[in-house]
């Protein structure tokens, strides 16, 4: 032992000087209120206001008196509300139409009463805003004391937007401000609704709250920048350029004299260079950008094709789309890839007069040029638009998807993570550069960013909202129990309300009759019944079936109105009315009656009465209302009443939620009004067209359509705000932005995104994953005392008592009877705290409740208590523990247990490499499934071998099943074969292989070919060999209950809305189309009379004359015999082929009389004149039924087209009439409510549901802590972080001159800041580089890159040359190494000369951003995010794995069912099923919900003309690839490649729904569920131990352990923990050695034979006791005890502790052992020195526990001397007491042990 072990002297160490985090900062007190209202009201304002009047004003106290009136707030309120209508009451369509103004473009007063009243009303609200801002000011003071103006938020934002209106206040005075546009300065009006949040307090609450989570979310902004600049670099250097691409109609540029119309193919007597060969499309060697031919822009042109708009690849890149200009093709179809820049980024053309579709550039002065522009062809460009010119159209975003510059990629890479358009960008890329390439960017971009960091959002509200909840509750938790602490103080106590039983008002029998049961489940039966009928409603509909509908309908009205006055009149109005259903059930019953009323069914209206006379259209579906009754049911349905619940709750949690949504989106819609409006105006060449200029064919600018989406008046600004909101095509809106206004546009559109969706919408989510938690209900108190120990029987008080007691010779009476006072008034509080409160002083007592028990073991005993609670979860767990061969009773009826065939199949499937062959054999056979394509030659080697290996499997995998059925038998008993759902699985799919093998070839029964599809299910086989997924999958099986609650109350959602569709849009969603329409009646009176028709007897002779016999109008039709004898009393309009409409009888087949009386339906005027009826745009989504109905609402559910539907629904005019452009524009919100009801909040349902089984699923898994005490979650936490530490290695001087050198440089902090700020600058000279910059600033760019690339370098070498070895233990240090090397290898490899290898350099050096996220060590927010990922890995490889598995087998089965299927729409060359790579990807792409749905219809419904066998061909275009074959380019047209062109498969339907519902909705929502376990795993705010305090203790034990060995001595270990800061060690506090044994003693820990202890289990047991001093000291700030007390209090436990520990001989030899060795060792000594022997052990015992125990007195005697400055008397009363106590040792220590 050490000399230090031996030392008897417990003389106190130096005091050091106290740590920063035990200084405390004192609250000021709060001042005195200074103003006293004559109501009792107290307020603290400041004490002069503008410092010159003082409080006892009259006219300061009037103010006071005003502004916190009750009133006051509720008129300036009203005040704003009618300020916002205002606002948004502003005629956009009346404005300066004059350029040159001022106002351009802005809302004049001419003609216009709705600006007028605007501009009028506008000064009032002015002067009233202002007179609140003056009247608050002189109330409240301006800035400079406590309580005035500005002191307060809320008013600082009211200040800003009433500064604004000093802006309007100078203008009346005539006041200009110079250059200043007021207009523009005005614009900032629209903030004023956001005056009404101070208004309000319950937005405030939660505006509160989102201000909370600022820091955080600063940080996930912060980690999506990251994002952001990693990706935007490398797809500036991979894909810079490339959407330039496009190919052109010559090999080269030519010059203007080159005329393409006229089909001239010498390009070679035009060429722009004739003297150069090359158009230098890559760079060369030697040549830069100012000696390339193109440096000079030319007078040139490079035509391209105009109908191949797609970004091309150059011949030899391994770009996807490629120009064909090679045999078999035709040359006159012959096309070439090129750009308008050259490989170094030189504009080649000036530009001019253009034709914009083909890029062709005339001569001004030429014949062509002028009948060019006669036809409006042409336009004259700029160079700068002449050259974006070929990348300026739709399918390319108009050019503005780029990666040419920083700014441009990080636009393109902000859209991909919204997962919204970023399919076309990645399509660009795949087609210029690769598939591979630009696939693996994308989906690694949408993985990352989308999937995992926008997902953080979620976390991070859901965080912030749930920690506001609880504490408003406890705020009014605390605020109930001060109403009731008041009330029971009050002059006769509380008194119990009265319970008042209201007298039973109704009549007796009727109530009779409604409590009967029979009553009840009779009307149950109606609602069934009401559901079932309200669903069968369709069109067109038989005649007969719809009367009978009718009579049905009202019969069920009557009988529902008779159950509302049964019950009316049984329970009496007030006690009807106290059930709100019954509530709900007689508004449905009023609506009905009322629309009995209006529209009585067919069979009450006589027959001569003709048509009803009130047509209520959409009124009627107020009958879908009826289904909230359904509803009613739920009150029986446990389950379902709990998700019923929730909803509720959710509803009425996110009231002021929707507010503030509505808030945000008004103001923001003014705002867009303000920049936008009457901008969204383009030309037939996508071109913004300038207020007032009329169109290139003349139309007035006033009737220019804009586009659907755009900001004109309030309301469409509005759907188009929520539009983006919702993801819908928010990129289209930008793109139409910065077409209209410019780049600057991009402002507004990223600005709403991110605040908007990112963080207003991801709170709807936030606060729908709050109200659903786990529904077990907690048993208190079955793990209540696991960590309760001596605490548990020890009151706070009575250890304050306890030495207080021990002070009494020493301290002042007073203050002792005062001390005991004060804790015999906290004696009722600290009992409770003591049983809510558990803590483990030391190791005495049981050490099963010890709460250092292993945390494995409190996670185990969780999760069997938690499996006892649950049945679910046992009943899994039971499944995965089951025996899998049992040999029990006869297989098969026939082999016993003994049979050898069935022990040898036994002995086969139980040998532990059993399932690692077959698991083996099922990879290998699913990756020949991925091979595997039905497009394949089938006498091709590939195929021939790969129907092999499917024999060779399927045997294989046939005898694993026979094995199985031979061991465990198959089906009649227990335990057998297919009484496992897994084996279930595997019989079924080798069975499936089986009747695919012996089928193969015969003709006869090719129609099971179609069974190849099912073998997709192959790999499913892996999980029940994965034990990890297996767990995941049981438990997704054991939510499916859950899930399905969640599907029913969805359906009936979805049921609710489909029944709203179809009563108002079934018949709709038409119109009159094809070439006819659109040649001959378009735009002409006939067109006009077909959109808005009347009767014959009105119309005009212009109208009539279109139905004359000989009109031009007929297209294709000819008149019956006789038709010129009724004209023009009747239309001469009667198809020769008889009627082959679709629904008769038609308006002209009508008597006479009907003609007088009825006007023609749009649709009967359509198809009498020849033209074509059918459905509007695709037709996709139609509500003539309610299947169809439902169908299209789910797909919008997914948010994916709903602005489409929307906006052909709100032209609908009516069953069979023309749209009209916006007549009914008001549907809009239907379809805003149910994306918001349907989709944000029904969906969203599955997202609670999925999460919450994944809570369970991984409590199941892991132990769920929630069961555990506080203290004990938190050592849980804590240990996942402990367990991950490791000691650090000190580093030495090396020795050497440089090496000591480097030492004191790169260990310092300035170099290391130095370096951050080398990365950040290395990052920002990253992003500057634009394709098109000159050599000079490449040069310059290069030499900054060079001389970053030399600073890396020394710093590596340098740190190599300090810290040797140890350079590479760290992993950053590993990380720079690689950077380093890379970058030096690709500088060394440019050097000699390898230009080739340039690119792969350059992406190797954009990997040094990587060194950014070191700065995370220093923001603790940020570390957080770092630390969820590290956490959340583990969990998503499982969940990540069975995503790639479904991924794998719905592409194998995509591709074998819809392989053949020609292309159609949205089912084309990009996204396609016919193989398995673009598969793979197709599917991620729905995975984010891009257009799934339209590819799904456009597979469905196949091509126009199909063939219904489809067989292999080398001729046909799709069974080979089109590089092999050119004439196989997509854009060439039909007849120069055959194409396939198989028919469509509704089976899509099935596969695309299913892949939707289960990848979508439940498996991509466990990404959120483990994200949202790793954030609040890794929220320091949880643990009591920081990741900063580990460090500090690795740290700390460097010191004594510089070699990082992980052991250090027994003696060393006292001064290590004396030493060692809180809260691991005594931090300030100066223990004496046995107080140091004392804490050592209760670590608990094993020591080896040299007396030394480990690395983790210090860190255990300190991190462990830390812990528990941490709650303790939370308890003490309460109780007002210093902590020397308690370490005091613990010194004399210490050798009660030794004694324990010797005497229980099972446990190795720990601390226990040391300490008793020591005592051992110490008595040795002293007996050997005194030559005397001891009476005996205990009296020894017993004089050493004295002598400590007084110490411990004389050290806090000591110290409440230094406190209390006591005189001179309790100092000398004080020498007296420790002379009393040295001779009280020496009589009662043995001798020999002085």
């Amino acid at each position: 032992m050490s000399d230090s072990n031996t030392s008897s002297s417990d003389t106190p160490v130096p005091k050091r000087k106290p740590s920063r985090r035990s200084i405390k900062l004192v609250a000021a007190p709060p001042l005195p209120e200074n103003f006293h209202l004559d109501d009792g009201r107290k307020f603290r304002f400041a004490t002069h206001s503008l410092g010159c009047i003082p409080e006892s004003s009259a006219f300061r106290i009037g103010c006071v008196k005003l502004c916190t009136h009750k009133l006051f707030d509720a008129v300036i309120l009203a005040t704003i509300l009618m300020n916002s209508v205002i606002l948004a009451f502003t005629d956009w369509t009346t404005i300066n139409m004059d350029p040159t103004a001022q106002d351009y473009g802005l809302p004049i007063t001419t003609n216009s009463a709705r600006n007028t009243i605007s501009e009028t009303l506008d000064p009032v609200f002015t002067l009233i805003f202002l007179a609140e801002f003056f009247t608050k000011i002189v109330a409240m003071g301006f800035i400079r004391e406590k309580g005035a103006y500005l002191r307060d938020g809320w008013n600082i934002l009211d200040f800003v937007i009433v500064c604004t209106s000093f802006v309007d206040v100078l203008a009346w005075f005539g006041v200009t401000l110079g250059n200043i546009n007021v207009s523009a300065v005005r614009t900032f009006r629209v903030l004023r609704p956001l005056k009404s949040l101070t208004a309000l307090p319950g937005l405030q609450v939660i505006i509160i709250s989102l201000l909370n989570s600022i820091p955080a979310l600063t940080s996930v902004i912060t980690l999506i920048c990251f994002i952001f600049a990693i990706f935007g670099i490398l797809g500036m250097q991979m894909f810079a350029g490339v959407v330039h691409q496009r190919c052109r109609l010559t090999p080269y540029p030519v010059s203007l004299d080159y005329n393409m119309d006229a089909g001239f193919t010498n390009y070679s007597s035009y060429k722009c260079l004739p003297n150069s060969s090359d158009n230098l499309d890559a760079t060369e060697e030697n040549l830069l950008k100012e000696n390339s031919p193109w440096h000079v822009p030319k007078d040139c042109y490079w035509p391209f094709n105009p109908d191949d708009t797609k970004v091309c690849g150059f011949d030899g890149s391994s770009g996807a789309h490629k120009c064909p200009h090679v045999v078999p093709v035709p040359e006159d179809l012959w096309t070439w890839c090129g750009s308008n820049y050259d490989a170094y980024g030189n504009t080649r053309f000036l530009g001019g007069l253009t034709d914009v579709s083909t890029g062709r550039v005339y001569d001004p002065q030429s014949e062509t040029a002028q009948n060019a522009m006669a036809n409006n062809r042409t336009r004259l460009l700029s160079q700068k638009m002449f050259t974006e010119l070929s990348a300026y159209n739709e399918d390319t975003n108009w050019g503005m998807s780029t990666f040419d510059t920083f700014g441009m990629a990080f636009v393109a890479v902000f859209q991909s993570i919204t997962m919204e358009g970023w399919t076309p960008i990645m399509y660009m890329c795949q087609d210029a550069v690769g598939y591979a390439t630009a696939s693996i960017f994308f989906a690694l971009l949408i993985i990352i960013g989308s999937f995992f960091v926008l997902s953080l959002l979620v976390a991070v509200l859901e965080e912030n909202y749930s920690d506001s909840k609880e504490t408003e509750k406890a705020e009014k938790e605390e605020r109930e129990e001060e109403e009731e602490r008041e009330a029971a103080l009050a002059p006769g106590g509380a008194v119990p309300k009265s319970v008042e039983v209201s007298e039973i008002k109704g009549f007796p029998a009727l109530r009779a009759y409604a409590d009967l049961k029979w009553f009840g489940n009779l009307i149950t039966g109606l609602i069934v019944i009401n559901t079932v009928v309200l669903g069968s409603e369709s069109y067109p509909m038989d005649p007969g079936v719809s009367d009978g509908l009718e009579t049905v309908n009202f019969f069920l009205s009557l009988m529902f109105g008779i159950e509302m006055v049964v019950k009316l009149g049984g329970y009496g109005y007030k006690e009807y009315a106290s059930d709100s259903m019954n509530l709900f059930d007689g508004f449905i019953v009023i609506m009905s009656l009322v629309e009995l009323v209006l529209a009585p069914p067919a069979f009450m209206v006589s027959a001569s009465a003709g048509p009803a006379a009130v047509d209520l259209g959409g009124i009627s579906a107020l009958r879908g209302f009826r289904l909230f009754r359904v509803f009613k049911l739920a009150r029986e349905w446990k389950s379902m009443r709990i998700l019923l619940e929730k909803i509720v709750l959710t509803v009425f949690d996110i009231s002021n939620f929707a507010l503030l949504l509505f808030i945000f989106m008004y103001i923001f819609a003014l705002m867009g009004m303000q920049f936008f409006a009457n901008t969204f105006k383009f030309d037939d060449d996508g071109y913004a067209i300038p207020i007032g200029v009329p169109a290139k064919d003349g139309t007035p600018w006033a009737d220019i359509e804009s586009e659907r989406h755009n900001f004109d008046d309030f309301h469409f600004a509005f759907v188009t705000i929520f539009q983006i909101l919702s993801g819908e095509n928010w990129n289209g809106v930008m793109y139409d932005g910065w077409r209209a206004l410019g780049s600057g546009a991009v402002v507004y559109f990223i600005s709403l995104i991110v605040l908007g969706m990112f963080i207003v919408m991801t709170l709807f989510l936030a606060i729908l994953l709050n109200n659903f938690g786990s529904d077990d209900e907690e048993d208190e108190g079955e793990f209540g005392g696991s960590g309760v120990s001596d605490v548990e029987a020890m009151d706070l008080a009575e250890i304050k008592k306890m030495v207080i007691a021990s002070e009494r010779s020493a301290l002042n009476i007073q203050k002792i009877e005062n001390l005991e006072k004060e804790a015999a008034m906290k004696k009722e509080k600290a009992d409770l705290a003591r049983r809510k409160f558990t803590l483990n002083l030391g190791t005495v007592g049981s050490q099963s409740s010890d709460l250092g028990k292993d945390a494995g073991n409190i996670a185990d005993a969780a999760a069997k208590a938690h499996q006892n609670k649950n049945p679910k979860l046992k009943k899994v767990a039971a499944i995965t523990n089951a025996s899998v061969y049992p040999l029990e009773g006869k297989s098969l009826m026939v082999l016993a247990a003994g049979n050898p065939v069935r022990e040898l199949a036994a002995k086969v499937c139980s040998h532990p490499q059993f399932d690692s062959v077959i698991l083996v054999l099922i990879m290998v056979s699913s990756l020949m499934l991925a091979l595997d394509n039905p497009l394949d030659d089938p006498n091709s080697t590939k195929v021939k071998i790969l129907g092999s290996i499917d024999y060779i499997f399927t045997f294989c995998f046939t005898i694993e099943m026979l094995s199985k059925i031979l061991t465990m038998g198959f089906l009649f008993q227990k335990r057998t074969y297919l009484r496992d759902p897994w084996n279930i699985l595997d019989f079924f799919v080798v069975v499936i292989s089986l009747l695919t093998t012996f089928t193969d070839g015969d003709s006869s029964l090719s129609s099971l070919k179609s069974l190849r599809a099912f073998r997709a299910f192959r790999p499913l086989r892996m999980i029940n060999r994965a034990p990890g997924l297996k767990l995941i999958v049981n438990c997704m099986f054991s939510s499916v209950p859950d899930v399905l609650n969640v599907s029913a109350v969805c359906g009936l959602f979805f049921l609710i809305f489909s029944i709203f569709g179809v009563s108002m849009f079934k018949g709709q969603l038409r119109e009159c189309q094809g070439g006819h329409f659109e040649d001959v009646l378009s735009g002409t009176p006939a067109g006009d009379y077909l959109t808005v028709p009347v009767k014959w007897e009105e119309a005009s002779d212009e109208i009539k004359s279109i139905f004359a016999p000989g009109s031009e109008f007929f297209g294709g039709m000819e008149l019956q015999a006789g038709c010129g004898d009724n004209y023009p009393a009747e239309p001469c309009c009667v198809l020769t082929d008889g009627d082959d409409l679709e629904y008769p009888p038609e308006w002209y087949q009508l008597d006479l009389k009907w003609w007088e009386s009825s006007k023609p339906k749009s649709r009967q005027i359509c198809t009498c004149l020849g033209a074509t009826w059918d459905v509007v745009g695709e037709g996709y989504q139609l509500f003539d039924d309610v299947f169809g109905s439902f169908l299209g609402l789910f797909e919008i559910s997914t948010t994916e087209g709903w602005a489409d539907l929307m906006y052909i629904s709100q032209d609908s005019t009516g069953i069979g009439m023309q749209p009209i452009r916006n007549s009914n524009q008001y549907m809009s919100f239907f379809f805003m409510m149910f994306i918001l009801v349907g989709s944000y909040l029904v969906m969203n349902l599955f997202v609670g549901v999925i999460i919450d089984h994944f809570n369970e699923m991984r409590k199941a898994a892991e132990g769920d802590i929630s069961y555990l005490t506080e203290e004990q979650q938190a050592w849980v936490k804590t240990q996942q972080i402990a367990t991950r530490m490791k000691p650090k290695k000190k580093i030495f001087l090396p020795g050497n001159a440089f090496g000591n050198f480097c030492h004191g440089i790169v260990l310092t902090k300035f170099f290391e800041t130095f370096i951050m700020c080398c990365i950040c600058l290395n990052t920002v000279v990253m992003m500057l580089p634009d394709f098109r910059d000159s050599s000079a600033k490449n040069d310059a760019l290069q030499t900054a890159n060079l001389l970053f690339a030399i600073i890396f370098t020394v710093e590596m070498v340098m740190k190599i040359s300090a810290m040797k070895k140890l350079y590479f233990s760290d992993s950053w240090n590993r990380f720079d190494f690689i950077i380093v090397v890379g970058t030096l290898f690709g500088f060394v490899m440019k050097a000699l000369g390898g230009g080739s290898t340039s690119g792969v350099t350059t992406v190797i050096r954009t990997f040094r951003i990587g060194r950014i996220f070191r700065l995370v060590n220093g923001a603790e927010s940020l570390n957080q995010l770092f630390n969820t990922l590290v956490l959340t890995i583990p969990g998503l490889v499982n969940i990540g794995s069975l995503l790639i598995l479904l991924y794998f087998i719905f592409s194998v089965m995509a591709v074998q069912l819809f392989a053949t299927v020609g292309f159609r729409g949205d089912y084309n060359v990009d996204a396609n099923f016919r193989n398995f790579g673009t598969a793979f990807m197709t599917l991620l792409r729905f995975t984010t919900g891009e257009n799934w749905n339209g590819f799904m219809h456009d597979v469905a419904r196949g091509p126009e003309q199909s063939l219904d066998n489809q067989t292999y061909s080398e001729s046909i275009c799709g069974f080979v690839r089109g590089d092999e074959y050119p004439q196989c380019n997509s854009w060439l047209p039909k007849g120069v490649g055959e194409e396939i062109n198989g028919p469509g498969n509704s089976l899509i339907y099935i596969v695309l729904i299913v892949f939707t519902v289960i990848v979508c909705f439940v498996f991509m929502n466990l990404f959120i569920g483990i994200i949202l376990e790793g954030f609040d795993t890794a929220d320091e705010t949880k643990r009591s131990i920081k990741p900063e305090d580990f460090e500090a203790f690795s740290d700390h034990w460097t010191n004594f352990d510089p070699t990082g060995t992980f052991y250090i001595s027994m003696a060393v270990l006292q001064e290590f923990v004396q030493t060692l800061y809180e809260p691991w060690g005594f931090g300030d506090y100066v223990a004496t050695k046995t107080e140091v044994k004392a804490k050592i003693a209760e670590l608990d820990l094993k020591v080896t034979k040299d007396g030394k202890v480990h690395f983790k289990d210090v860190l255990m047991g300190l991190s462990k006791e830390a812990i528990k001093t941490e709650f303790l000291m939370a308890k003490m700030r309460e109780y007002d005890i210093a902590m020397d007390v308690i370490h005091r209090a613990k010194a004399p436990l210490f050798n009660k502790l030794v004694k324990l520990s010797v005497l229980d001989p099972k446990v190795n030899f720990t601390v226990g052992h040391h300490f008793a060795a020591e005592v051992i060792q110490e008595f040795y000594k002293d007996f050997v020195k005194g030559n005397k022997k001891p009476a005996n052990w205990g009296d020894f015992r017993e004089a050493r526990m004295t002598r400590d125990f007084e110490e411990n007195q004389k050290r806090a005697m000591q110290d409440a001397l230094d406190e209390s400055e006591v005189d001179e008397n309790a100092a000398e009363e004080l020498r007296d007491v420790e002379m009393v106590s040295r001779e009280e040792e020496e009589e009662n220590m043995l001798p020999g042990a002085v």
